[in-house]
């Protein structure tokens, strides 16, 4: 029976010297008493809340929509599938990931004393990369930019660090710092800037997904100049700074109501107009990268379970041959999006592996088929897990020879 899925690539001039399975051991035992050690704040991974409506959803380039591999199909629905994994430890890589990253809490920004304990904790505790939210879900930054547009106004955090001071706190530590910018999820920057809200259409007035009283929210706009020049900007400013790795997190779309259709251009409901949009502000930051790595984050969920389309934070991987090569992919595995069975059409399901370590292999080797030839980082939420759930998490990255990682 075909195996799910396909091994993963990798650098191997990133992997360091093979070691004995006792030692490997050893090392990921002390990498999980690490997390323990941290004291930071976990980001869940809760799916975006928005939904795709289009008159047709149309499989995705590439045949990027999911179809089941071999299996044998049974009256209810389901498929079972071989996973393709094994629990012989001898079949396990012993290798040690190039990138061992853990994400900080938005605190740790909040002055140098707290950023250089961070550090601190990270390093003895065994990473070798932190990844700050340097702009979080409502559009605050927690560094000071010299956007001319924000600067001076409740975008910036008062006393914030220059992304130049942010860089300078990681010299000579060994810990390598990580960008994350959360993108169009972003309800103050629509505020300020010119040309990057939603409006009505035929107006300028400024869209909201629900009364501004009710709590509703503005969001950038993907499409427009001025959310592209923002992005851009910031991106160019953090890989100028010294940030060698920019996390792009929530390149999405907002929640769209029926009533919505008969109000906005009819470009933000279409398939291929939504995802060209996408991919131009995402080119645009790849203007200003310099020399940085852009990596994409997005919910494994929405990448495997796509029978109806790549949607949600999975989006931009339609039509993904439109993407630079040099795009790396960042899927995030949260143990809670996951039940007993993947939804792969409209009556018919996979049947997932009961045990954590198979069910992580197989969905990241059929996240490797939806990303195509891009590089792949993986990330887990630590919430929901045991220690010894963390523990055949690694393992499995092990087994599909990612050289890095991040924990959350």
């Amino acid at each position: 029976m075909a195996k799910y899925g396909r091994k993963i690539k990798r650098s191997k001039n990133l992997y360091k010297k093979r070691k004995r399975g006792g030692r490997r051991a050893l090392e990921v035992a002390a990498m999980l008493a690490a997390v323990g050690a941290l004291v930071f704040i976990g980001f869940a991974v809760v799916p975006p809340v928005i939904s795709f409506i289009t008159g047709g959803r149309a499989a995705a380039e590439d045949g990027a929509e999911h179809s089941p591999p071999g299996g044998n199909q049974s009256g209810n629905g389901q498929v079972a599938v071989d996973t393709g994994v094994t629990d012989e430890p001898d079949n396990v890589p012993e290798v040690l990931p190039h990138f061992n990253a853990i994400y900080a809490p938005s605190s740790t920004l909040d002055n140098a004393s707290s950023l250089a304990g961070y550090i601190g904790r990270a390093e003895s505790n065994g990473f070798d990369a932190v990844i700050l939210d340097m702009k979080d879900i409502t559009g605050h930054l927690w560094y000071a930019s010299t956007y001319e547009p924000v600067r001076n106004t409740e975008i910036i955090r008062e006393g914030a660090l220059t992304a130049e001071q942010i860089i300078a706190a990681f010299e000579g530590t060994g810990i390598k710092p990580v960008a994350r910018l959360n993108v169009t999820l972003d309800s103050l920057a629509p505020r300020h800037l010119d040309n990057a809200s939603y409006t009505l259409a035929g107006t300028n007035s400024k869209w909201a997904d629900n009364r501004l009283d009710a709590g509703g929210k503005f969001w950038l706009n993907p499409f427009l100049d001025g959310s592209r020049a923002y992005i851009a900007y910031l991106v160019g400013e953090l890989s100028d700074a010294g940030f060698n790795d920019i996390i792009l997190a929530n390149t999405i779309f907002p929640l769209f109501n029926p009533y919505d259709l008969t109000i906005l251009d009819e470009r933000y409901f279409s398939m291929g107009t939504r995802t060209e949009g996408l991919h131009g502000l995402i080119a645009a930051a790849q203007e200003h990268s310099g020399s940085a790595r852009l990596i994409l984050e997005m919910s494994l969920r929405d990448i495997v379970e796509n029978y109806a389309g790549l949607n949600h934070t999975a989006e931009i991987l339609r039509m993904r041959r439109s993407l630079d090569d040099g795009i790396t992919i960042m899927p995030v595995f949260f143990r809670d999006d996951f039940g007993t069975e993947l939804k792969v059409g409209e009556s018919s399901s996979v049947v997932l592996p009961g045990d954590i370590y198979g069910l992580v292999v197989m969905l990241f080797r059929q996240a490797a088929i939806q990303t195509g030839d891009h590089e792949i980082i993986p990330a887990f939420v630590r919430a929901g897990l045991s220690e010894d759930e963390r523990a055949e998490v690694l393992r499995a990255f092990n087994e599909l020879e990612f050289d890095s990682f991040s924990i959350r």
